[in-house]
C-alpha cells in the first residue's frame, strides 16, 4: 500500500513556505493550504496526482473539505479536514457546516475536533460537563457519522505538563 493522499493539521507553516516544503517533502505531489481562510493555514492537504484527483469544495479556517476520486478503482468520496478552534463559541461554526451534510457521497471526517465525544474521553483537568459534549455528539449523530475504532493509545493529546497531567481523546 502507498500513501497518496496526506492532511496535516496545525501545520504553522507560512504561506510564502508552502511550495518549497510540500516540493523537498513530496516531490511531484499537489497541494492545497487554507492561508485565504486563516493567516496561518491550519490545514495542508498533499497527494499523488497519479493515484488522487482531488477538487476543493469548501475551506475555511476550521476544514477543509474536497470532493477525491481515487484514480485506480475509479471511486469518488467527500474527505473533511477538521482543525477545530480551541474555543467552545468558535467551533459551533464547524458544527453548523457539518450539520448542512454533503449529500449521497460516501464522507470521511477526520482530524482534530479540539472537542471530546464522550464523558469519559478526558482524564484530569476540569470535570467533564455534559455541556462539553453534547454539541458534538448532536452534530455526529444528525449527519449520521460513525467513530472510528481506535486500537491504539485511547487519548490522543496530553497537556505535557508534570503532576496533573490531563489526557484526552480529540481527533
Amino acid at each position: 500500500l502507498k500513501v497518496g493522499l496526506v492532511g496535516m493539521i496545525e501545520t504553522r507553516i507560512k504561506n510564502n513556505k508552502v511550495e518549497g516544503i510540500v516540493s523537498k517533502m513530496f516531490g511531484g505531489w499537489e497541494h492545497f493550504s487554507n492561508h485565504n481562510a486563516h493567516y496561518n493555514g491550519r490545514i495542508l492537504i498533499v497527494w499523488r496526482p497519479e493515484y488522487y484527483k482531488i477538487r476543493v469544495v469548501y475551506e475555511s479556517a476550521q476544514a477543509v473539505t474536497c470532493e477525491v476520486f481515487y484514480v485506480p478503482i475509479q471511486k469518488e468520496f467527500i474527505t473533511t479536514f477538521v482543525y477545530a478552534h480551541n474555543s467552545r463559541e468558535e467551533r459551533r461554526e464547524l458544527w453548523e457546516y457539518i450539520n448542512r451534510g454533503i449529500g449521497k457521497k460516501p464522507w470521511l471526517v477526520l482530524g482534530d475536533f479540539n472537542s471530546i465525544l464522550h464523558m469519559e474521553d478526558r482524564i484530569g483537568g476540569n470535570k467533564v460537563t455534559i455541556n462539553e459534549v453534547k454539541e458534538f455528539q448532536e452534530c455526529i449523530d444528525k449527519v449520521g457519522l460513525t467513530e472510528f475504532p481506535n486500537n491504539g493509545c485511547r487519548h490522543t493529546w496530553n497537556d505535557k505538563h508534570d503532576g496533573g497531567r490531563i489526557f484526552s481523546k480529540i481527533d
